[in-house]
This record gives C-alpha cells, sequence and structure tokens, in this order.
C-alpha cells in the first residue's frame, strides 16, 4: 500500500487553455534518507531512497541529481573504481545499474542477478560482488553477467555488507555472522569465532590495517585482529549502521545514537554529535570534510573531524513515500515522511526551514491550514496543531482511537481526520477534541477526504467512496461506475468530484451519485493526486508525473518538462505558481502561466460588473450590490477559503442586490466570483470578522 494524501488548495482565479513551452523548477526542501555513499577522486556519490544518486565533485558545495536511465531510485548500495568514472548503484528491487560516465547515465545489468534486492557492493580488480538476499554473486565483466558464489555461506542468504582488504574479502549477514573468503568468493568460511548469536546480525564492515569492525544491530561495535577468531566488544551503542576512517580516526554511525569516534583502534570511543541529527544511515571522508547521511533529515557536514555538524540542504531527496504540501497565504508547508514539517514563508522562492518543534513524530501524512492554524496527520502519533504556522507543535488527540492519520480537511469549522483502519474523526473545537463519525461508512481505511460546503466525501483503501450531507454524521457508499476501488485522491467543487485512482481519474457531476472514466489521453494511471480549478484539472501519478487537463478531465496531457522525478504524491496553488511534492525528489514549482492560466484576482479586463460589497469587514451579514451586469441572466456567487475550497455558494441571485449571512463562514479572509450564466463578471474579497 502506498501512502496517499487530500490536499487543500490556495484559491486563485485561473483562466486559459494551452500549454506553454516552459518548465517545472525542483525548490527543495533539502533533505530525505541517504543510504549510502561511494567516492572516487573528486567524486563523491551519494545514494538516496527514492531519489536516486547525487554527484559532487566540489567536496559537497554543489550537489547534482545523475539518474538518467536509472529506473530504480531506492539506492541501497554503491560503488566506484579507481577511474572515476564508472560507478555500480544497487537497488531496492531494481537490481543493479552500471554508469560508466560518473553518473550522467545509467544501465540496468542484471544478467544472472537472480535476486534484486542489493544491499551492498564492494570491487576488487576486476571483479564487482554484489550482496543480495539470496547471498553474493560476482561479475568480472563490468556487471554483464553475474555469477552466485556462496559455497560455504549456509542457509542464512541475506547479505547486507561487503569489505574487502588484498585478497580478503568479508561479508556480514543478517542473522549468520561474519564470513571471509581468500578466493574472490569461491569458498566462504565462518569468522565468528567467539561472537555471541545475538550480535551476528552485521550490517557493517570496515577494515583498519589488520583489525576488522563489524557493526552489529543489536550488539554495538565489535573488532578481531586475528580474522574473526576472536571478537572484542568496543562500544555497545546498538543499531550500528556505517563506518568512516580517516587515518588513525575511526567513525561509526548510529541510528538512534548519531556518530561515535575513536582515535585508538576502537578502545575508546566519544560522541561527537553537535549539530547533527541521530538517525545516522551513512558515513565518507571527501577530503578534510565527513559526511553523513541520515534516515529522513538528510545530509550533514563536519569540516573539524565531528566537532560540530552543519545540515546540508544540497541534496533535495524529500520524500521516501509521500510528501504533503498546504498552503497559507505565501506560506508553504511540505510535510516529510520521515523528515517532518518544512516551510517557506515566500511561496517558495527562499530557503526551507524545518519547524519541528513539539513534533514527536517525523513521519507526516497529512496537512491542513487554515489562517496561522496549521494541522499534521502522521503515521503513529495522530494529529499535531501549530497554532503559529508550525513555530511549535502540540498533539492534539483526545478522542482519536487510531493514531494512523491519513488525511485532514477542514470545511468552515469542522475539521475531519482520516485514518487508516479507524474511519474518520471530527473536531469542531480546533482540534482539542475529536468524535468518531463513522455510521454507514463499512470501510474505515480512509486514504482521502475531501469537503465542500454542503458535502463530505471520503476515498478508502479498496472500499471506494463514501459521501455524507450531514457533516459525516451518516456517510452513503457511492460506488456506481467506480470500477477502481481503491482510492488515492478527492477534489470537490459543488456538486462535481473527481476520485484519483489505480485505475485512474473518474469524475460525478451528482455528488458521486454516478462515475465515469474520464482517462483520455492519462498514460499512467496510478493518480495520487489532484488538483482543479473550474475546468482546469492537475493529475499527479506514481511514475507518469503530471497531466493536465483544460477540459474537465475530458483530456490529458502529459506536463512534465523539467520535472526529474515522476512519482508525483501531492499537489497545491499558491498564488500564481502550482507546485508538486514527489517521492524523493522534493517540491517542484511551475507558473500557472505555463498552463495559459493567469493568475490574479482584479485582472483588468476579466470583469464586466462591479461589486460593492456592505459592510466590508461584517460580523453577521453584508449586502452585496451589482452594478454594469446585462442583468439578464442567472447569477450565482461562488465564495472560496484561503485554502482554495469552495465554501459557500448563493444561488439565482435576482435583481441588483443579495445577502452574504455568516453561516459556516468562520473569521477570516475569502474571495469571491460572479457568475451569470455560468461566466466570470467580477471577483474580490471581504472578511468576516
Amino acid at each position: 500500500m502506498k501512502r496517499k494524501i487530500y490536499l487543500t488548495l490556495v484559491f486563485s482565479i485561473l483562466i486559459g487553455l494551452s500549454i506553454h513551452a516552459q518548465q517545472w523548477s525542483p525548490i527543495g526542501p533539502g533533505g530525505g534518507i541517504i543510504k549510502c555513499f561511494a567516492s572516487s577522486g573528486p567524486n563523491i556519490y551519494a545514494g538516496t531512497f527514492g531519489g536516486g544518486v547525487f554527484l559532487t565533485n566540489n567536496n559537497g558545495l554543489l550537489w547534482t541529481p545523475v539518474n538518467t536511465g536509472l529506473t530504480n531510485t531506492d539506492i541501497q548500495a554503491l560503488a566506484s573504481t579507481t577511474n572515476g568514472t564508472t560507478v555500480f548503484a544497487g537497488t531496492y528491487g531494481g537490481g543493479v545499474f552500471l554508469s560508466t560516465n560518473s553518473g550522467t547515465s545509467w544501465a540496468e545489468v542484471n544478467t544472472g542477478l537472480t535476486n534484486l534486492q542489493v544491499a551492498a557492493l564492494a570491487i576488487s580488480g576486476t571483479n564487482i560482488f554484489a550482496g543480495t538476499n539470496a547471498g553474493v554473486f560476482v561479475s568480472s565483466n563490468n556487471g554483464g553477467t553475474w555469477t552466485p558464489v556462496n559455497t560455504g555461506l549456509g542457509t542464512t542468504l541475506d547479505v547486507l555488507s561487503l569489505a574487502i582488504s588484498g585478497s580478503t574479502m568479508y561479508v556480514g549477514i543478517g542473522s549468520g555472522g561474519v564470513f571471509l573468503s581468500t578466493n574472490n568468493g569461491g569458498l566462504w568460511n565462518s569468522a565468528n569465532g567467539d561472537l555471541a548469536a545475538p550480535n551476528k546480525y552485521i550490517k557493517a564492515i570496515a577494515i583498519n590495517g589488520s583489525t576488522i569492525f563489524i557493526g552489529t544491530d543489536a550488539g554495538g561495535v565489535f573488532k578481531s585482529i586475528n580474522n574473526g577468531v576472536n571478537w572484542t566488544l568496543c562500544t555497545s551503542t546498538p543499531h550500528v549502521s556505517s563506518f568512516a576512517i580517516n587515518g588513525t580516526d575511526i567513525y561509526a554511525g548510529f541510528w538512534g545514537g548519531g556518530v561515535s569516534k575513536s582515535s585508538n583502534n576502537g578502545g575508546l570511543w566519544t560522541p561527537v554529535n553537535t549539530g547533527l541529527n541521530l538517525d545516522v544511515l551513512s558515513l565518507i571522508f571527501g577530503g578534510t570534510t565527513l559526511f553523513a547521511g541520515t534516515d529522513g533529515k538528510g545530509l550533514y557536514t563536519s569540516s573539524n573531524n565531528g566537532g560540530s555538524w552543519i545540515a546540508d540542504q544540497g541534496i533535495t531527496n524529500t520524500n521516501a513515500q509521500s510528501l504533503t504540501l498546504a498552503t497559507s497565504g505565501t506560506n508553504i508547508f511540505a510535510g516529510v515522511f520521515g523528515g517532518g514539517v518544512f516551510l517557506s514563508s515566500n511561496n517558495g522562492a527562499g530557503p526551507w526551514t524545518a519547524v519541528n518543534t513539539g513534533l514527536t513524530s517525523p513521519s507526516i501524512q497529512a496537512l491542513a491550514s487554515s489562517g496561522t492554524n496549521v494541522f499534521a496527520g502522521t503515521y503513529a502519533n495522530g494529529v499535531f496543531r501549530s497554532t503559529n504556522n508550525g513555530t511549535l507543535w502540540e498533539a492534539v488527540n483526545t478522542g482519536i482511537t487510531n493514531m494512523n492519520v491519513t488525511s485532514l480537511v477542514i470545511s468552515g469549522t469542522d475539521i475531519y481526520a482520516g485514518t487508516f483502519g479507524g474511519g474518520v474523526f471530527k473536531s469542531i473545537d480546533n482540534g482539542a477534541n475529536w468524535t468518531a463519525v463513522n455510521t454507514g461508512l463499512t470501510n474505515n481505511t480512509i486514504q482521502a477526504l475531501a469537503a465542500n460546503e454542503t458535502s463530505l466525501y471520503a476515498g478508502t483503501f479498496y472500499g471506494g467512496v463514501f459521501f455524507s450531507n450531514d457533516d459525516g454524521g451518516t456517510w452513503t457508499a457511492v460506488n456506481t461506475g467506480l470500477t477502481n476501488n481503491n482510492v488515492n485522491t478527492i477534489i470537490t467543487s459543488g456538486t462535481k468530484v473527481f476520485a484519483g485512482t489505480y485505475g485512474g481519474v473518474f469524475s460525478s457531476n451528482n455528488n458521486g451519485t454516478n462515475w465515469t472514466a474520464m482517462n483520455n489521453g492519462l498514460t499512467d494511471l496510478d493518480v495520487m493526486t489532484l488538483t482543479m480549478y473550474e475546468e482546469k484539472v492537475f493529475a499527479g501519478t506514481d511514475g507518469g508525473g503530471v497531466f493536465f487537463s483544460s477540459d474537465t478531465g475530458a483530456t490529458w496531457t502529459s506536463a512534465n518538462t523539467g520535472l526529474t522525478n515522476f512519482s508525483v504524491f501531492a499537489s497545491s496553488i499558491s498564488g500564481s505558481s502550482i507546485f508538486v511534492g514527489t517521492k524523493g525528489g522534493g517540491v517542484f514549482k511551475r507558473p500557472l502561466g505555463d498552463f495559459g492560466i493567469s493568475a490574479g484576482i482584479n485582472k483588468i479586463g476579466m470583469n464586466t460588473a462591479q461589486v460593492n460589497i456592505y459592510p466590508n469587514p461584517f460580523s453577521t451579514s453584508s449586502t452585496i450590490e451589482i452594478k454594469g451586469n446585462q442583468g439578464t441572466g442567472e447569477m450565482d456567487l461562488v465564495i472560496y477559503g484561503l485554502l482554495g475550497q469552495e465554501v459557500k455558494r448563493i444561488k439565482n441571485i435576482k435583481g441588483k442586490t443579495a445577502t452574504i449571512d455568516r453561516v459556516n463562514l468562520p473569521d477570516g479572509a475569502y474571495f469571491y466570483k460572479l457568475l451569470e450564466d455560468k461566466k466570470q463578471i467580477a471577483t474580490g474579497k471581504f472578511i468576516a470578522e
């Protein structure tokens, strides 16, 4: 199951049709899961989980994604030859890829590799070794063909680590301990010596002269000076992930424990974690700079041997599983699974800032914002709320009995949280208290929520769509014509509803009573996110990137120029731009004008009528006075919140005046659009207080 999110939108008046020849621009945030490193000469390669491979040739001043031809971007291992241009990448599920031009392009090299879960790589002369879930494979022709070399390894073949020194090679196996070979893997012998069984889950191996260091998951760091006949405990800090050696200094990375340093061959270890995220997965030296890759928080560097660390935003690998967006004014919030929440306060133009104080769970699955209030739904810790644009967070879970929150939506003063397995919860007091609202909801695995003034929709995991017209009091399944019931995303405006599924896009004009597939031109049917304004719709897919429809989904066109990551899991409109969040590639931004869409609430030439609203601001009700229109057609006033959702519609306005009441309009600013015969004749803004 992939994680999906419904994203709220910032309102903007949009018109136009054609796609112009412009492109997407990556804007961060930096971070993500950095699984491994490799280096050769000035080139340092970083392997990320979800974002592929990044390269720097100036010691980290600039990182560049190098993923052309890399069809699997979940990198677990890297190895580079001494010539600096040949690089191997081991992936999770995609086998081995080879680049002979410093990562400029890649090719899959898996002939004979019967297991494609590659966790470790090592090079010895003309031989390249790959550690997989089915043991060790060797290739002597640059990955052209692979041969298993597992004699002596026993029945446990889950290889996690490899290391080579001269003619001796060591392999670390999950639960099987350490083995060594002196003939290129032709025969393996146990090197477990007196290593106790709980310490045989070997995640990292390093060789320093005649000393072998192993990093275990449960027992810490051990060393042997006699090829594994005897082992000595160096430090009992668990969850060892990696090693790096620089002269006489040895560094060990720990998941949850940061980095420790030893200057006496492992005799004494000292934590060196000032400024460092403690979930360290990988380490490497580049000249005098020590690089540390973390689990969700990206890259850190130290130029003083670990004395202090600086977060490096140069690698954009957010997010490994999902990235959510919520917008409020010029603030853009990006929720990263494993990385917490990031804020851009200038519409994505400048740097991102991590805003996670009080946010005890970094696994963000959903965001929603209203004014200065921001809500975050997490994987296992429920809902968090910030009342000051992310400066400080607090858990708000009273009444929520399922903490796997997959989706959030705000409707007026009500907040709804969808959970995976617990259904829908509702709060009417800004998240202080929640109540389950699941009557009629026969599938409680919620993946998406959407709301407008009168309707609430829930998309489920293989249960289709459910509809409520009484604020979640009761639900009804509405799946006629919905041929794929694994619903990832829903958007709605009035009675119009779109559902994104693993079978493409479906549309309903009657609150979901009937659905029609809308997939003409949509070449990737794994639709993860949808964004809509009137007849223009954007669809983000898992693997096919972004598609655009200018005719309410009737036809679709690929819109991927400049997009380097095609797994699009989130989308949002803010101001004059559209933003998409990707799996492993961070956030991309593109002007709406590229799609023939103009932004601006008072664009010259758009309006043919004048509207006065008085009083403005107002507390209970306000009067609309309409001037300059022909007055012969049917008029509707459509009101939108700052999140882009339609919150109220006054239909069939007769004459020159109408009244806006405060029902379902909490304090705040609102945009409106006046339609005559379904054509826009005026736009503007008012404030309810």
